[in-house]
């Protein structure tokens, strides 16, 4: 997802050849990154805002080939290449994979034939729609994610695989500088299932997916895309600060980490404990269904609205609602807590922050808020 720049020196002799290594490029000091999944591209897309946009997804068969799957996905590259013209410096990225679709990156990985089968396919969406480089969001390597294909094997053969496609980009005939992102799982288990500080120098920036951490099928309420973990928070340390202090741990420097923000809400409806505000709750989930809305929806009919009240969690830097009527309990991002992970990302060095998804925000208020205290220039 982003414009590479080869560190002093340049070249790195590796085992298989010269490959780039890449840092951070420093034309893109404020990453603004959007998954854009599906969907129609307005002509007027605020792309003034944004740094990068991943199109969301295509898919890896069984022989480890990806492919557009959606008869709209090539227009829909094309458009939002197109949108170049308002904001030259804009990347446009295919995103590979993600929770659906990562079913057979394994096999993709698995050996040097693989690995040329998924990279030239690749590398002929590339080619064909004129983008700017790729984006691989396996879910996860050496997990089974939602029933997928995983190996022992995997470890290594992520780095090999990211290798690879960092060569095959960088030797692509027309000499354009491509880009080359992940999305990691903003949990240790992923960093141990992997290895940062090797695939790290193939990639320019590190998309940490700091959202999802808590939801529907929990014992207690949470929060899900949290940016701090609040000592009241007895049953589930994560946060986006300690992701991001895990995968520099890892050894992977921090301004390669883009942190993520979530453009949607996730909860419990009904079968909370009636008691306080709903926080950290016990829940009955026998008698709880699963609640999902993006943040317009929240905007639009539950914020402050129908029985739901808004919070603050101080602690968590986090938002929340609660119907006490209902016994329901929401959890979300908002313009407050993104501002705040964007202004943690300013001060610990980040590369910047992305969101999923761009639909879910019909009004940009989160996007602007993100800008506002992220990239808007001056700043400081």
């Amino acid at each position: 997802m982003k414009k590479t720049i080869p560190i002093v020196a340049g070249l790195v002799l590796l085992l298989s050849g010269c490959i780039t290594v890449h840092e951070r490029p420093a034309s893109d000091r404020n990453v603004v990154m959007a998954y854009f999944m599906g969907g129609e591209v307005a002509p007027d897309m605020p792309v003034e805002f944004l740094t990068h946009i991943c199109y969301a997804f295509a898919n890896v068969h069984e022989d480890g080939t990806v492919h557009l799957e959606s008869d709209s996905d090539a227009e829909n590259l094309d458009k939002l290449t197109a949108l170049k013209a308002k904001n030259p410096q804009l990347k446009v990225l295919l995103s590979i994979g993600g929770w659906g679709w990562s079913k057979y990156f394994s096999n993709a990985a698995l050996t040097a034939a693989a690995r040329k089968g998924f990279i030239d396919s690749a590398m002929g969406i590339v080619t064909r729609h004129k983008l700017d480089g790729l984006d691989i969001d396996w879910e996860y390597p050496g997990q089974r994610g939602d029933g997928n294909v995983f190996r022992p094997e995997d470890k290594k053969n992520f780095t090999l695989l990211l290798k690879e496609l960092r060569k095959g980009l960088d030797t692509l005939p027309d000499g354009r500088n491509r880009q080359l992102t992940v999305a990691t799982g903003g949990f240790k288990l992923y960093l141990v299932k992997t290895e940062p500080r090797k695939f790290e120098k193939y990639v320019d920036y590190v998309n940490i997916m700091t959202y999802d951490f808590s939801g529907f099928g929990g014992k207690f309420t949470g929060h899900h895309t949290n940016l701090k973990h609040s000592p009241a928070d007895t049953h589930n340390g994560q946060s986006g600060v300690n992701a991001v202090e895990d995968h520099i741990a890892a050894g992977i420097p921090a301004n390669k980490l883009v942190l993520g923000c979530a453009f949607y809400g996730k909860g419990w409806e009904g079968g909370v404990d009636a008691g306080g505000t709903g926080l950290f709750a016990p829940v009955d989930n026998a008698s709880s269904k699963a609640f999902g809305a993006s943040y317009a929806q929240l905007v639009d009919g539950y914020i402050g609205k129908n029985g739901y009240d808004r919070y603050w969690d101080e602690a968590s830097q986090a938002p929340y609602l609660w119907n006490a009527e209902r016994r329901t309990f929401v959890t979300y991002d908002d313009e407050e807590s993104v501002a705040a992970k964007c202004a943690y990302a300013r001060r610990r060095g980040l590369a910047g922050a992305m969101f999923w998804e761009y639909h879910g925000d019909k009004d940009n208020r989160l996007l602007k808020a993100i800008y506002n205290t992220l990239a808007k220039p001056n700043s400081d």
